[in-house]
């Protein structure tokens, strides 16, 4: 039995409406405040890199990335200082990009008891001699922009823009909420995610000798 006229007419008008909500949705930019001035300059050289990839991610799902340092009510906001960087996702809602200085000394202790070596050693996030997991191609990419090694300040602003927009493609839901649900790829092998708004990641022990620096060792999140 068809349906009565007014009823067709009323399921018209909500399919109509449903459709113009859902493209004014996908045509909202996704706004990262982002403040270079006075930023480390890697950090800022991997936001930006960081933008310009997520851009052509977005882009298929007719969304753009847009930095904006003036923005009065962005997504999120990266922040970096002191050599921390994070992701302020609201209110008192920030996730922590960059280990703490404590869980560092704590994984290389635990590497340095475990493996029993000599020599000068630190963790770091990330380094340009890394090759698995997609990290070639991704210090390749970096290296071939800035003309430079990709340093893990770099890394650390390139995987902030990176966690930010997928949690924006992925949710409607706010920065804050989406980010604590989030498992992404950064190039080390494993998914990351976020524990008590800290981002859970492989750390690399690094040795650093007279002919140079070396990866010796990975040492996985706590």
């Amino acid at each position: 039995m068809a349906a009565p006229p007014l009823i067709r007419i009323t399921l018209t008008l909500c399919l109509a409406i449903g459709a113009l909500v859902s493209v004014r949705a996908a045509d909202v930019p996704i706004v990262i405040a982002w403040h270079a001035a006075g930023a480390p300059a890697d950090v800022d050289e991997g936001v930006r890199m960081g933008a310009a990839e997520a851009q052509q991610t977005a882009t298929l799902l007719n969304r753009a990335v847009r930095l904006d340092p003036q923005a009065a009510h962005p997504y999120a906001t990266i922040e970096a200082s002191g050599g921390a960087v994070a992701i302020a996702a609201g209110d008192r809602c920030t996730y922590r990009i960059s280990p703490e200085a404590a869980d560092e000394a704590a994984r290389l202790a635990a590497w340095n008891a475990r493996v029993a070596r000599t020599g000068r050693y630190e963790v770091m996030a990330w380094h340009a001699s890394l090759k698995q997991f997609g990290a070639f191609e991704l210090n390749e990419r970096f290296t071939r922009q800035f003309h430079a090694p990709m340093t893990q300040g770099a890394w650390f602003g390139w995987v902030a823009v990176k966690a930010t927009t997928e949690a924006a493609l992925r949710s409607d839901r706010s920065a804050c909420a989406a980010l604590a649900d989030l498992q992404f790829d950064g190039h080390k092998g494993t998914a990351l995610s976020f524990r008590n708004r800290i981002l859970q990641q492989p750390l690399y022990v690094i040795e650093h000798t007279a002919t140079g620096d070396t990866v010796a060792g990975q040492v996985p999140p706590r």
